[in-house]
């Protein structure tokens, strides 16, 4: 349940990835840091992961071409999500990596 929060989280706010013009090579291998060979969903919560756990700290997003602003909205649709869920009474679970 966790990582569909996230992942629904993700898809509702602005591209999390920043591609400029000026550095594109970069930024692509930026990316790349953070892909999963299971598609984008997932790459995007490896992206969000990763920005929990460098405590949501946005020059870490500059560094890594990651849209903070996103990420921070992302963190904030997913509070809400979980709340919400919690009063329905849905169990908070999160799945291991190496299931599936």
């Amino acid at each position: 349940m966790n990582e569909i929060l996230t992942i629904v989280s993700l898809i509702s706010v602005p591209n999390v990835f920043m591609r400029p013009r000026e550095n594109m090579v970069e930024a692509d291998q930026a990316k790349r840091k953070f892909v999963h060979q299971d598609g984008d969903h997932l790459t995007l919560l490896n992206a969000y992961n990763a920005f929990c756990l460098k405590d949501f700290n946005a020059d870490w997003c500059w560094d890594n071409f990651l849209n903070f602003r996103a990420l921070n909205q992302a963190k904030n649709v997913r509070n809400q999500l979980q709340n919400m869920a919690v009063k329905q009474g849905l169990e908070m679970s999160s799945t291991s990596p190496n299931d599936g």
